[in-house]
């Protein structure tokens, strides 16, 4: 009994017919049903000093601030998470390490006086950023407590919840 490859290759005009059908098919999928502009591709995100934060030599006067630009670079609204990631947090007086975030751009969101986190955690949910606009965060941290081993490390990152409900 013969397999489909051995009949088409006794048959060259199917063969001819099948290789036409393969072409136009991946061409409609390159077309059509590729890439789509409202892809992780479309959310960029810049960090003014890199994108995880460590600290492990605080001191009391300790105070820095970052910043995070996260732009959508597609025709569509998105909407994101804002969260922090591989959180390592060994201060034993957790309300020592403290961070404020302030936010421009249309429908960003800010938070006053806050303690970091201890694991992993979201700090803000279901944000929408418009199509071809952009939110900046300002982080500012500051220590006041002593501890001579404390250590913080964790990146804040978007992840995006969705594309097309995003109206």
């Amino acid at each position: 009994m013969k397999n489909i490859f051995e009949k088409i290759k006794e048959n060259k005009k199917i063969a001819t017919i099948v290789a036409i059908i393969v072409m136009v098919i991946v061409v409609i999928l390159i077309l059509f049903g590729g890439h789509k502009d409202n892809s992780v591709d479309s959310l960029k995100t810049t960090y003014s000093d890199g994108k995880t934060i460590t600290y492990s030599k605080l001191t009391k006067k300790f105070k820095e601030t970052r910043k995070i630009t996260i732009k959508n670079n597609s025709n569509k609204p998105i909407i994101y998470d804002l969260r922090w990631f591989n959180v390592q947090n060994t201060l034993t007086k957790q309300d020592d390490l403290l961070y404020e975030i302030s936010c421009k751009g249309d429908g960003c969101q800010s938070i006053t006086s806050s303690v970091l986190p201890t694991s992993d955690f979201p700090l803000f949910v279901n944000i929408k950023l418009d199509a071809n606009k952009k939110h900046v965060y300002t982080i500012s941290l500051s220590y006041k407590g002593s501890e001579k081993k404390a250590k913080f490390t964790g990146e804040l990152k978007p992840l995006v919840i969705n594309y097309d409900d995003a109206k």
